[in-house]
């Protein structure tokens, strides 16, 4: 019984992370936020596999998509998250591109647990960033029901 009132309030309470990271994607607080329902679900950037890692940059990319064809949208134009980096005792960096830059931070997973978002960004540009992290929180979770409990 115990055990079942714990699962939900942690439901609740990533439901309500999630929402407030997605509302306020554009305020530089929610990065601490999405670190924060990172760990929520309990999940360790030094358990990230390589393949996790290519997801997590596929989530990026459907979220930036839409984002560049919609010309009302202020954002880096060519946009794109395109290499995975690793290196061995340090971790994983995901990296981007875009209209004038190649070779940016997107999302690091470090071995150490720690997690790094797009530091270059700002504002509006950091939304799909953040909407394709959590959506791959979310994919991670649904693999094994035990996360996030």
């Amino acid at each position: 019984m115990e055990s079942e009132m714990n699962t939900q309030t942690n439901t609740v309470r990533q439901e309500e992370l999630k929402k407030q990271i997605l509302n306020q994607s554009h305020i530089y607080d929610t990065v601490a936020l999405a670190k924060e329902y990172f760990d929520e679900l309990r999940l360790k950037s030094y358990d990230i596999t390589l393949e996790q890692a290519k997801t997590l940059k596929n989530f990026i990319n459907a979220s930036i998509y839409p984002l560049l064809l919609d010309k009302t949208y202020s954002m880096v134009t060519d946009l794109e998250v395109d290499k995975i980096k690793i290196k061995k005792n340090i971790g994983i960096y995901i990296r981007c591109k875009g209209g004038y830059f190649s070779d940016r931070e997107a999302i690091t997973l470090y071995k150490d647990g720690k997690v790094g978002f797009c530091g270059w960004a700002s504002g509006c540009n950091r939304i799909p960033f953040m909407e394709g992290f959590i959506k791959w929180c979310d994919w991670l979770k649904s693999l094994d029901k035990r996360i996030g409990q």
